[in-house]
Formats: structure tokens, sequence, C-alpha cells
């Protein structure tokens, strides 16, 4: 009898630690002067987490907390940022229209410069690659130099990149893949595509298509040796695939049922502890139900802690052992508007201490 009672409570122990290892908490990241919505996260040295909101950075740090970086130009809106060698760069566009320069700032030692102008440009997406940083955008040159929707900087320099993406409305994403850089991003009304550069020259990837409608992809990233891209789409080299989709050598197929509901729009990717969590404006896959984020388990996409509804999910960002989620949302069950959110995995409730006690206090009877 006490041999079963113990083989029991062995069971139990074993599926309460596994079920608090794998287990996840969706809780406010503490950041107070953040009061607008979060377009883009991007991590510095010294654990400093770069939080963009409208024409506002913020510096968030464990051990500072969070501050206000003056941004200098207030005519300005910040769409996207990177850190490249040791300084953050950001990029967007001027509130006082098309005709205005758009510049890329650079914030270093404090201080912020001018990187680069642009006339009559938007700028989405900025991603490094082979030691050099990567824009892509709406544009035709920057600096003088002629480079449609896409341009590379090598600190010094700005230079074109395999003649330009002018096939596409604006580049909105970028990404690096098999050592190879990818872009991609919209088109009105049309197919948009999925472009890769090789030898300085762009190839097609992929042709995705919505059914004549709006077609855009939002975000690209590596996942288990494979490329994943995320959107608003309907199918990818004819196959379906709704929103979401997954490269896999030559072939592109469905991750699950895909994405839909709400806005039915994938706008950011990301891994974390080597799972994959897309972001953005959807409420279900295959029936299951998801409040703008969502894990692929391998098989289908799965709730995370109730998700983060009323709202939109629009960048992912893993930093300090927690994935960082940024937009405009609630967490519930609070129900209070919020920005910034982050998902931990949960093992609060029994550490790995206390899990090896209460297994040699069992094995004691």
């Amino acid at each position: 009898m006490v041999k079963t009672i113990k083989y029991i409570l062995l069971i139990a122990a074993y599926v309460l630690i596994k079920r608090n290892a794998n287990a996840q908490i969706v809780t406010s990241l503490n950041c107070s002067p953040v009061n607008n919505t979060v377009i883009s996260l991007s991590e510095g040295q010294g654990n400093t987490l770069y939080i963009v909101s409208g024409s506002q950075i913020f510096a968030s740090n464990p051990f500072t907390g969070c501050t206000n970086i003056q941004f200098p130009d207030q005519n300005y809106v910040i769409r996207t940022s990177c850190f490249y060698n040791g300084a953050l760069y950001v990029g967007g566009y001027s509130t006082l229209g098309m005709n205005d320069t758009t510049e890329i700032y650079k914030y270093s030692n404090g201080s912020w410069s001018i990187a680069g102008k642009l006339p009559n440009a938007y700028i989405r997406c900025m991603t490094v690659f082979n030691n050099e940083l990567y824009i892509g955008g709406e544009f035709q040159s920057v600096n003088g130099i002629t480079s449609t929707h896409i341009a590379k900087f090598n600190g010094t320099n700005w230079a074109a990149v395999g003649g330009g993406l002018g096939s596409l409305f604006e580049v909105r994403s970028l990404t690096v893949y098999n050592n190879n850089l990818y872009a991609a991003g919209s088109q009105i009304s049309n197919d948009a595509f999925v472009y890769v550069l090789m030898s300085g020259n762009w190839y097609t990837s992929a042709i995705v298509s919505n059914n004549g409608a709006f077609t855009m992809i939002d975000a690209m990233t590596e996942f288990n040796g494979n490329l994943v891209i995320g959107g608003m789409f309907s199918s990818v080299n004819g196959t379906a695939a709704t929103n979401i989709a997954l490269l896999t050598g030559t072939n592109w197929s469905s991750l699950g049922s895909g994405l839909t509901g709400s806005h039915g729009r994938v706008s950011t990717l990301s891994m974390y502890h080597n799972k994959l969590y897309a972001g953005g404006g959807f409420t279900e896959s295959g029936g299951t139900v998801l409040n703008n984020i969502a894990e692929w388990n391998g098989f289908n996409w799965s709730d995370v802690s109730g998700g983060l509804p009323d709202g939109t999910v629009l960048c992912l960002k893993p930093f300090l052992g927690s994935l960082i989620c940024g937009g405009f949302f609630t967490i519930p069950p609070s129900g209070v508007n919020n920005y910034l959110a982050k998902v931990s995995d949960c093992t609060t409730q029994i550490s790995t201490s206390g899990s090896t006690s209460f297994v040699q206090e069992i094995l004691k009877l």
C-alpha cells in the first residue's frame, strides 16, 4: 500500500514539475512613462531595451529603471529601430508630409546625430547583415545615392542594394535566413513578393497573394532552419496559407490553420525558448481562441495565457529571459489598457530545489 501511494505521489510530483516548467504567465512590463502605442523594440548594450512609441524613445534597464530619451524631431514618427555597431538607429517618416526630408537618426554616447537623409521617404524596417545596416521602406534615394526602397550603410557610406526593389510598393520586412538577406513588402490589389539577395542580385523566392485584395508581408524570421513569413495574405506560390507560411527547402506550406479573425494580420514574429511566437491582430486559428499572440507547438497554434486582447501586438523581442510584447492591448484579467507586456515561463509555483526536496521526502516513505 505504501509503495502504491509513493508511486502515485511521484507521478503527481513529476506532472506538477513538468507543468510548471512549461506553463507561462503574461504580466505588465513596468515602464510607466510609456503612454502610447509601442511600435518597435531593440536590445542595446548593458541590458538596455529601447522602446519606440510615436516620437518618443525609452530606455528600460532592470538596474536603472525606465527613462525617456529626448528625441530631437517632434515632427517625426518613428516606425523602426535597430542596434548596430554600438549605436541605436531609428527610421520613420515626417509628419510635415512626403515632400519633407526623412532622416535616419543615430543615438550614441547620449547624443543624437543624422546618419542619412532621404527625400519623400517612409522607413519601415531595419536589420543587420554582414556587418552592415539595411533599411527598407518607400523611397528612391539616400544621401543622393539612388536605391529604390532598400539601401545599406557600412557606418560611413550608403550604397544601393542589388538594383533596388521597385517591384514592391514598399519594403516592410527584412531578415537574414540561410546566410542570405530576404526582403518582402506590400502591394495594392496585386501580388507581393518575397525576394532573396544572392551574389548581389535579387531573386524571387515566393509570390504572395490575397485574393486580389491588399497583400502585405509584415514579418519574417528563421525557425528551426526554415523561414516563416507573416502578414495579410491567403496563399504563397499557389499554396493556401492564411496570413502565415513556412518555407522548407524550396517548398512553401501553411502553418496549421493560419491566424484569422479581427484584422486578420500577423505583424511580428519571434523565437523564444526555441518556440515560434506570432503577434498581430487575430482572434483564432481553426477554432482555437487566441488573443493577438500565439505559440506554435509544431502542430497547431495555442493560446498564450489568455493573450493580449482588445488591440494588437506590433512587436516581440526576447529580453532577459522573457518575451517582451509591444503594441496596444489589455492584460487579462485586469482589463487595463497597456502598451508593454512580458511573457515568462512560470516556475515560481515550484522551484527546482523545492521539487527535489519534495521528491526526496516522497522517497523516504
